[in-house]
């Protein structure tokens, strides 16, 4: 079926979220405090992992040759956060 799915992210510099092979990311915000991340997936599709950086603003961001994909920005406070994805 395809639907909307959420996956909470750790405020850690990488990370891998198990989601359905072809999710495409819809948007990354703070809800309730909780760093989140919305995808469009076919949800019988298998489970892949993907990679995402989080990188606050200031911070260094991850040695590539190929640059990660900008998921979107987020705030907290005084706190801001940019979601990538390593592509």
């Amino acid at each position: 079926m395809n639907t909307i799915y959420k996956y909470t992210l750790e405020l850690i510099d990488e990370q891998a979220v198990k989601m359905p092979e072809g999710a495409v990311i819809l948007c990354a915000q703070i809800q309730n405090g909780v760093l989140c991340l919305w995808a469009r997936v076919w949800s019988e599709s298998p489970l892949e992992s993907r990679i995402f950086f989080i990188i606050g603003t200031g911070g260094p961001f991850p040695a590539s040759n190929r640059p990660p994909k900008y998921i979107g920005t987020v705030q907290a406070g005084v706190f801001v956060w940019h979601i990538f994805e390593k592509v």
